[in-house]
């Protein structure tokens, strides 16, 4: 195999800083493992769209007069020949992910085998969910080409927001006379999800998703693998921006400047200087000690979990569970304060 992994990512003119962004924080960390890109994208001037990816990412950008994301990935899978597949494994993530590719190929290698019929997804879910929207609509207009699979689909799985499919695996889903012609027969409908059908089309052929346990479709920066955790690859970190509101909660913005500090490993002058120091928060219910830790962990005494933290606009800012909670500044005897609460330096 030429290609440890490729990727498959639908983008889009509208959202050209995610784009950008994406070319800097998606695809991280590749080490020594070749990378297969593939770009999916209208016809629509992205001039540029091929330049500035790391080294060992080669591009291919395809083109499509569909302006529709969700029809131009089905579009490109039924255009890959089954007996030409230069990759061990593909992977479709969107524009707003971030993905460790040393860590999960290295997670792939040890865990799997892409000689194996292997769909790895994130949380699998049930179609009835799925089906309730876009993709509930455009049912009955393709339930003709499912055959025996149209009464018992709404019980299958699919694999929510990033697919891994093995070389295998894709190779038997497109030799698969109904599960190709499925993949085609959506390519020609507009709107709904990227895996609904991609899922089904899998099980058409005996290949059904499992789940993944390191690949997550929220934004779990706190478990991410390149600051400590076993997450390889997370969704939904994206600045806000006008006209680009595909963010997960009103922390995005700073949830997107610490994955790029995380990435980036550049602490501030005050980040340095709070690694490795101790506070403690003192309440007339609680006694806690914190310990600012390397990789903008926040570990909290009789707490099961860690916080993240990192200082941005001159104030040290503090996550639990995806969500800011506090924004403190610090004071000139070094304790840290939101209005709320304060942290003393011990």
């Amino acid at each position: 195999m030429r290609y440890d992994l490729g990727v498959v990512v639908p983008v889009c003119g509208r959202f050209k800083q995610r784009i950008e962004d994406f070319k800097k924080y998606g695809l991280v960390n590749t080490g020594e493992r070749k990378v297969l890109l593939n770009l999916l994208l209208s016809n629509e001037d992205l001039s540029g769209i091929e330049s500035g990816w790391d080294k060992n990412i080669d591009v291919n950008v395809v083109k499509s007069e569909c302006p529709n994301y969700v029809s131009n990935i089905y579009r490109f899978y039924a255009q890959i020949d089954p007996e030409k597949i230069e990759y061990k494994w593909l992977m479709r993530v969107d524009d707003d992910s971030c993905t460790d590719i040393d860590g999960l190929a290295s997670n792939l290698e040890e865990f799997y085998d892409w000689r194996e019929n292997l769909y790895l997804g994130s949380s699998l879910q049930n179609f009835s969910i799925t089906l309730e929207g876009k993709e509930g609509e455009l049912y009955p207009e393709y339930s003709h080409a499912l055959g025996n699979y149209e009464r018992i689909s709404r019980l299958l799985k699919n694999e929510v927001e990033c697919g891994i499919i093995s070389a295998s695996a894709l190779a038997k889903i497109l030799n698969n006379e109904q599960s190709s012609r499925l993949i085609k027969f959506r390519a020609r409908f507009y709107g709904g999800y990227g895996d609904c059908v991609t899922a089904l089309a899998a099980a058409m052929a005996k290949v059904h998703p499992i789940d993944c346990p390191f690949i997550s479709h929220l934004p779990s920066l706190d478990n991410f693998s390149l600051a400590g955790g076993i997450l390889n690859h997370i969704h939904m970190i994206s600045r806000n921006t006008d006209g680009e509101n595909f963010t997960w909660d009103r922390a995005s913005n700073e949830q997107f400047v610490l994955l790029t500090k995380i990435i980036e490993k550049k602490p501030t002058e005050t980040e340095k200087m709070l690694e490795g120091s101790r506070f403690l928060l003192d309440t007339s219910d609680a006694l806690t000690t914190y310990k600012f830790k390397p990789g903008y962990l926040l570990n909290a005494k009789f707490e099961d979990h860690n916080f993240m933290w990192m200082e941005h606009n001159k104030l040290i800012h503090v996550f639990n569970r995806n969500e800011l909670i506090h924004r403190f500044s610090m004071g000139t005897d070094g304790t840290l304060s939101d209005g709320r609460v304060t942290l003393k330096k011990i």
